[in-house]
């Protein structure tokens, strides 16, 4: 009998250790526990003096021993293949041994930065005060149990007509025309009420003291009310002017009081001196510029005009309005209808007689006769029947038509109503626009131009961006501008406090900082662009920090700052060669940080942000956009990837790689894609970056960052440009047969395991590396239903799959980011056996958007047994 196929082998231990390229763990264990066991029985069966031990129990000491022997063996084997996997960065599953792996390449994990934000302060009194940099400020923070400090960077000078006001849009002065109701009026309006009357007219000629007004009529006010200092009128009914004009004269009027004369009885009778009676019609003509003896007695000069009546309105020194149809003849059949503005140097009562009229009469003396001109005609006569005198009661007005808004939508010119003070401190200023349901937006003020008039009046304004003319009314203005706004950043300074002893004979000293986590900001001028804010002084000498010790002189006064694995920060000095060693002393190293990082997100609703600095003249404190930039501490798993790239380009931007891996370092960025483009004929790289908050603040930290490294370790020849990606979230519906032997909620684990799905992560599941995982997918790439169906096939327990639904959802306008906002499809549908992305997006399922049906796949036979 051939023992080749019929004899039993023996047990192989130790195993022949060997792993292909490519696996995802090392298989480094020599053996089990039942294969060491097995050997051991093995050679103990072919040992001839011990033939006759055939007891193989437990409860015999040699076979214990044997079995304990085992047991150890299978411990340290798994230990070992447990280290070995650790040794390698592809394998390891330890974020320290990924740390000390990534570490060797020159590579260190970017701790955790501060979060900044964007605060508007409103001041109360009327001078200016300094808000000093560091300033203490506290928010609470949806999603952070304890309120978040924050400092501000640098020293303001507030304003307090500067901390919320309004900026209108430009307007336009149209001419007063036919139809005009609403006027703008200038001079001592004070007494203007709803039906006083106006009389309108234009000024022509003297100007400023017209002697006569054309085309003028008489309006009522219907309603009147101030707005920006200006008095506006509305009448009861539009001027019937034919000709535009952009200015008319005005003057409030009383009652009109009319010639004496003009009830004069139409015929006079006369006695001749023989005694014959006679009668003739009574002629109402008076002259305008020379004294007028026919019909009145006494005689009336070319200054005086006797009134109908006595009267106490009239005064001395007042205005009056005089109105009738002059001619330039007595026999001349064409008239015109004038009106004289005059001014009254006595006034005095009489009885006066007209024709067969004798009666009392308030006689004004005017400044100027009635004479007028209409052309180049002289106006020498008038008819008494038409002349009305209009008191004037108070002082001329200059009317305008009221403001219009001007018919453009958009752009970067807007008005400032204030002082002229207030005006000047906006130049260069920055501002806040805050409008309902929008997103902040900021502004700087490029140009201020102001008229040379004192008091609150319209300023013209130039801002350094375009703005929706719609945000800006003035009599609905929804829009609030912050004029007082700084920029704060995440942490609270403590106090100097020594953080140990010097020691010259000792080579690289560490010492650790008091309190984590110590306070890392962004600043793009840097790399990395995370800088520790911290002070370390030595005998009272400020030290610098330095990212390496590696390129330090034996002289050089700096030092390093290193993160431990539970996130305490650790300063360390050279040792006399890279890096001067640290003077011997008692206390002698001092150390000054902030603590705090990792803020992000809005504010908690209803929460309102504190001042923790006091500041006297502070009267509120606004925080109108979310926290941005504040990241956590690097994840091992991004370090793996980045650390290979990083360590092949030498710390220089070559390829597109680069600077990929070199954006996936930054905060918050969860994905990076870089390509050669050429945006308007000029060559340059393109990024397109997927954000963690989706802020476009944390963007612009990003481009700045990048355009910084390009210059300084790139080749700056082309400039860097960085978009924002987005999420394109789909819907999968999936009817799925299943061995009963499985329980579903385990499938259901698997199936969201296999395509990635995001929202489970509280769940413990990482799907990362699922079909539409962040690490398997890239910016604009399409998935086609048979992927969706082969990733949840290959779930262990499914036994086949019937697709109902995989599409895109609406994201709108712009694309909504968080994927709890997008409602359920009521409806399945599958439009393309391809699910196209998007440029710019990447493919995502949420676990909100997947919908998973089972079906027991009961066996079935042809007979049944």
């Amino acid at each position: 009998m051939s023992c080749k196929h019929d004899c039993a082998k023996p047990p192989l231990f130790p195993k022949t250790i060997f792993n292909r390229p490519g696996l995802p763990r090392i298989d480094y264990r020599i053996g089990n526990y039942a294969e060491v066991r097995a050997s051991m029985f093995d050679a103990l069966n072919q040992q001839p003096v011990l033939s006759a031990f055939t007891h193989r129990h437990v409860d015999d000491p040699a076979i214990a021993l044997l079995e304990a022997d085992a047991i150890v063996v299978d411990i340290l084997s798994f230990y070992q293949s447990l280290y070995a996997n650790e040794a390698y960065l592809r394998t390891a599953r330890w974020p320290q041994s990924i740390t000390d792996l990534v570490r060797l390449g020159g590579y260190r994990l970017t701790p955790g930065l501060a979060g900044e934000a964007t605060f508007a302060l409103t001041i109360k009194g009327t001078l200016p005060v300094t808000v000093p940099a560091g300033f203490g400020l506290k928010v609470a923070i949806e999603g952070i149990a304890k309120p978040v400090e924050f400092e501000t960077r640098a020293a303001l000078l507030a304003h307090p007509a500067l901390s919320a006001f309004s900026l209108y849009r430009p307007r336009m002065m149209p001419s007063i025309a036919a139809g005009t109701r609403v006027l703008r009026l200038s001079g001592d309006v004070s007494d203007l009420k709803a039906e006083d009357r106006l009389l309108i007219g234009e000024a022509s000629p003297g100007g400023a003291h017209p002697t006569q007004l054309l085309t003028s009529e008489i309006v009522t006010i219907e309603d009147t009310w101030v707005a920006f200092g200006k008095r506006h009128v509305r009448l009861t009914a539009g001027l019937t002017r034919a000709t535009p004009a952009s200015a008319l004269r005005a003057y409030k009027i009383g009652d009109a009081v009319q010639h004496f004369g003009h009830n004069a009885p139409t015929t006079v009778s006369e006695v001749s001196d023989q005694g014959v009676p006679s009668t003739r019609k009574t002629s109402y003509d008076r002259r305008a510029n020379a004294a007028s003896s026919s019909e009145v007695d006494p005689n009336i000069t070319a200054f005086e005009l006797p009134l109908d009546r006595e009267s106490k309105v009239f005064t001395a020194g007042a205005t009056v309005i005089v109105q009738g149809r002059f001619r330039t003849s007595r026999l001349s059949t064409q008239s015109h209808r004038l009106s004289l503005v005059r001014h009254l140097s006595a006034v005095e009562n009489r009885s006066m007689t007209w024709g067969m009229l004798t009666g009392a009469s308030t006689v004004l003396s005017l400044h100027d006769s009635l004479r007028s001109m209409v052309g180049s005609q002289l106006m020498r006569y008038a008819d008494v029947r038409s002349i009305t005198v209009l008191p004037v009661l108070g002082a001329a007005l200059t009317a305008h038509a009221a403001d219009v808004d001007t018919s453009s939508t958009q752009g970067t010119a807007l008005r400032y109503f204030g002082r002229r003070d207030d005006a000047a401190a906006l130049s260069g200023r920055r501002l806040l626009l805050v409008t309902p349901g929008r997103e902040p937006r900021e502004r700087h003020v490029s140009a201020v131009t102001s008229p040379g008039a004192d008091g609150d009046i319209f300023h013209d304004l130039v801002l350094s961006a375009a703005v929706d003319y719609a945000d800006f009314g003035y009599d609905e203005n929804a829009t609030t501008v912050y004029g007082n706004v700084v920029d704060a950043s995440q942490g609270k300074t403590l106090d100097a406090a020594p953080i140990g002893s010097g020691d010259a004979r000792t080579s690289f000293q560490s010492f650790a900082l008091p309190k984590p986590p110590l306070t890392y900001l962004f600043d793009a001028t840097h790399t990395p662009a995370q800088v520790p804010a911290l002070e370390v002084r030595v005998d009272g000498m400020r030290w610098t920090q330095v990212e390496t010790l590696f390129s330090a002189g034996p002289l050089d006064s700096v030092y390093i700052v290193r993160e431990d694995a539970e996130g305490n920060s650790v300063v360390q000095f050279g040792d006399g060669k890279t890096g001067a060693r640290p003077a011997s002393g008692r206390n002698n190293i001092v150390a000054v940080q902030r603590v705090g990082s990792g803020a992000q997100g809005p504010l908690q609703a209803d929460a309102k942000p504190q001042a923790t600095s006091k500041l006297a003249p502070l009267d509120k404190v606004f925080m109108p956009q979310p926290v941005t930039t504040g990241a956590p501490p690097e994840d091992p798993e991004n370090a793996r990837d980045n650390a290979p790239i990083r360590l092949q380009s030498l710390g220089r931007l070559v390829s597109l790689a680069d600077y990929e891996a070199e954006t996936r370092m930054l905060p918050n960025v969860l994905k990076a894609s870089a390509r050669w483009d050429a945006p308007e004929g000029v060559p340059a790289i393109v990024l397109t970056v997927l954000n963690d908050s989706g802020n476009a603040g944390d963007l612009a930290k990003v481009r700045d960052a990048l355009t910084m490294y390009s210059r300084c370790r790139g080749p700056a020849r082309h400039p860097v440009i960085a978009l924002a990606g987005f999420r394109q979230y789909l819907h999968v519906d999936a009817l799925v047969g299943f061995d009963p032997a499985y329980r579903t909620e385990d499938l259901l684990r698997g199936i969201r395991l296999a395509l990635g799905v995001l929202g489970e992560e509280a769940n413990g599941l990482d799907g990362r590396d699922g079909l539409f995982g962040l690490n398997a997918r890239d910016f604009h790439q399409s998935a086609h239903t048979s992927q969706i169906i082969a990733a949840i096939q290959n779930v262990a327990g499914v036994s086949w799959v019937q697709l109902r639904a995989a599409r895109r959802l609406a994201l709108g306008t712009p694309p909504e980011a968080d994927a709890t906002q997008l409602p359920l499809p009521t409806t399945n549908l599958i439009p393309s056996p391809t699910v196209a992305c998007p440029r710019h997006a990447l493919l995502a399922l949420h676990t909100r958007h997947l919908v998973i049906g089972f079906s027991a796949d009961q066996a079935t036979t042809e007979c049944t047994p």
